[in-house]
């Protein structure tokens, strides 16, 4: 099977029920453990289905229901409600419920220390006043840790970080719901498809963390250490492998990738300058776009300039995943603003970049301007295509301007707005993506 478009939730039953991706592994583990196949009657529930369940309840025409929030386990993934009500109320439980509270009496609330079969599993009975709801503590899971080893050692990677670095994801070692997206998808390690007798055109998925920033040092030639400090914190919050990066110079750019002669400690890097490269449009410029060399080979660039001043304009560059091979095209662009351009003049700017860009194959649009879905014809929007979108009508500029992601031949994970707290007068805007490409 493969990983899925959202790894941090993953489908249970061909219903297409979900839950985050290491909760479903639990989920999976139990039914191979012996424990009947449907009676849950809730999984992951979207925010828009909570506040639906909530103004019912208020209105009273509902059961009691939890205030709506993004925090909430439905709403995260790890919660699950089994069958236990029939008519009149009675006691009437799923064979699922039955096998889950087997040690203990599902039929009455949960009581302090109850040792239930969904225990070893990190399913506990959360809520005091619901014998129904059960919630996952990953940290609590004891046969997590087993079934890890087991998948990582079939599919021939040596350990989690080895895994994570085949895939694009930041290798810090944590089997989280990414990662078990992955392990529940079957991914292959680029050397082990002959030893795992995998067909030769196996597709394997690259995830990707791409983002956009404009940096606000436009006319500037230096900042403070605290200003700098502050820009590459957006950055690290934003934790993506490419940025495209508008009003940012080449001053700017050294001291965000550590190539800069400031003392050690004055104000944060992203690493090395070895580790972070730039392709830009031309050091006079300040659109670059950054990203991570161990995970992206650059294969080249082509810049230029929307005028009418030679200061707005637009930078592509083709990148390689250093382990999966996965090819992308990246353009970052800075529009002429609404002071000095019409908006038929824009949107001919971002036709002149399209024309740049390679015809077919990933491609990924960000920057600085476009404001309107429709000013990137033929393209998908990240703010409308993403499987979560939690920041789908939030503006990046004056509470106004909502820039944009756009894509083409790329599954859209997420998308995010990161806000700047003051380091910017924009707002960063994250897309986790993914894309194909073969063993």
């Amino acid at each position: 099977m493969p990983a899925t478009n959202a790894p941090e939730t993953y489908p249970v039953d061909d219903s297409g029920h979900r839950l985050r991706s290491d909760a479903a592994a639990s989920y999976l583990r139990m039914l191979a453990a012996g424990m009947p196949a449907g009676g849950i009657e809730v999984y992951v529930r979207t925010l828009a289905q909570q506040k639906a369940l909530y103004h019912r309840y208020l209105s009273g025409r509902g059961p009691i229901a939890a205030k709506p929030s993004p925090a909430a386990p439905h709403v995260r993934g790890v919660a699950m409600d089994a069958h236990t009500t029939g008519k009149d109320n009675t006691y009437d439980p799923s064979a699922a419920h039955e096998w889950m509270t087997e040690g203990g009496d599902g039929s009455r609330r949960p009581e302090p220390g109850e040792e239930l079969r969904a225990h070893d599993f990190g399913w506990f009975r959360t809520v005091p006043s619901e014998r129904w709801h059960f919630g996952y503590d990953r940290s609590r899971d004891s046969r997590r840790a087993g079934d890890l080893t087991q998948r990582l050692e079939k599919l021939g990677f040596p350990d989690v970080k080895a895994l994570q670095r085949a895939h694009g994801l930041d290798d810090d070692g944590t089997d989280g719901p990414l990662t078990w997206g992955l392990l529940l998808g079957t991914p292959s390690p680029p050397g082990a498809r002959a030893r795992l007798a995998m067909a030769s055109d196996l597709q394997v998925p690259t995830l990707a963390r791409v983002a956009t920033l404009n940096c606000a040092a436009f006319g500037k030639s230096s900042m403070t250490d605290r200003q700098v400090d502050a820009i590459v914190g957006v950055l690290i919050t934003m934790s993506a492998s490419i940025y495209t990066l508008t009003e940012c110079p080449e001053w700017l750019r050294d001291h965000i990738r550590g190539a800069c002669a400031c003392a050690s400690g004055a104000h944060r890097t992203m690493g090395r300058p070895d580790e972070w490269r730039v392709a830009i449009r031309g050091n006079e410029f300040s659109q670059a776009i950054l990203f991570d060399s161990n995970k992206w080979t650059y294969t080249g660039a082509v810049g230029g300039q929307f005028g009418p001043t030679s200061y707005h304009g637009y930078l592509t560059a083709g990148f390689e995943q250093t382990t999966t091979k996965a090819v992308i095209a990246v353009g970052g662009y800075h529009l002429p603003p609404n002071v000095v351009a019409t908006a038929t003049f824009q949107k001919s700017a971002m036709a002149d970049l399209l024309d740049v860009m390679p015809a077919t194959g990933p491609r990924l649009l960000g920057g600085d301007g476009a404001d309107e879905s429709g000013w990137v014809t033929g393209w998908d929007d990240a703010r409308k295509i993403a499987v979560e979108s939690p920041d789908r009508d939030a503006a990046t500029y004056k509470n106004a301007i909502k820039d944009r992601i756009h894509t083409r031949g790329i599954s859209v994970r997420k998308y995010t707005v990161i806000p700047s707290d003051g380091a910017s007068d924009h707002a960063g805007v994250l897309a986790q993506i993914t894309i194909q490409a073969l063993a």
